[in-house]
């Protein structure tokens, strides 16, 4: 008899073949013969767990690509109390060290918004995913004038989407070029945008 823990497990590992097939290899040509190859479990361990291949996309976002967004975009900017600082660390720290490999798969959400169907209920996910990323930059942006390490004359809403914006930017254009040239170029000129939002007085280090 399965345990618990056992069908945790197997979920798990159903969830995390799915997503670097669809990473890899995009959702259309992802097959559930695909990830149970990787898993080499059996389709009826993956149908007790999921009725057909949208439920398993739709967990994959949920528990996958948002743990990932939250891990490297999300709580290290609504944790800190500089919230340009911990968006320049993380900013630095993803795209500064990504691999070419990393590169020419990009950002997985970004992947999976540009070949969702306009009114899917993926569609719909994906941009509830944004919506709650952008709140939580607005709300580290806020925080960040409250506290003084956020110019009190920018708007939280509009530096927000920016952010966001450019960061998916940066994701498509990675894995658009075969060098990280461009890339190169312009993360120097984003910072500097970032820096651009402290209070005039303050030094870019200072926490």
């Amino acid at each position: 008899m399965m345990t618990r823990r056992d069908a945790e497990g197997t979920r798990g590992a159903l969830l995390e073949a799915a997503f670097q097939e669809m990473h890899e290899h995009g959702v259309g040509a992802t097959s559930l013969d695909s990830i149970l190859s990787r898993t080499k479990l059996t389709k009826g361990a993956l149908y007790h767990h999921f009725p057909n291949k949208d439920e398993l996309v739709l967990a994959v976002v949920d528990e996958v690509i948002v743990e990932y967004l939250h891990r490297m975009w999300i709580d290290p900017v609504v944790e800190a109390e500089d919230p340009i600082g911990a968006l320049a660390s993380s900013l630095t720290g993803s795209l500064g060290s990504i691999s070419k490999e990393q590169a020419e798969l990009g950002c997985p959400l970004n992947r999976l918004a540009q070949e969702s169907e306009s009114g899917s209920r993926l569609q719909a996910r994906i941009d509830s995913v944004y919506h709650d990323w952008h709140n939580a930059l607005v709300a580290a942006f806020t925080r960040g004038q409250q506290s003084g390490h956020v110019r009190t004359d920018i708007d939280p809403i509009g530096a927000a989407t920016f952010v966001v914006a450019c960061n998916q930017g940066f994701s498509g254009l990675l894995r658009c070029e075969t060098s990280r040239s461009a890339l190169d170029a312009a993360l120097p000129v984003y910072l500097r945008f970032l820096d651009s939002l402290r209070p005039a007085t303050q030094e870019p280090d200072q926490q």
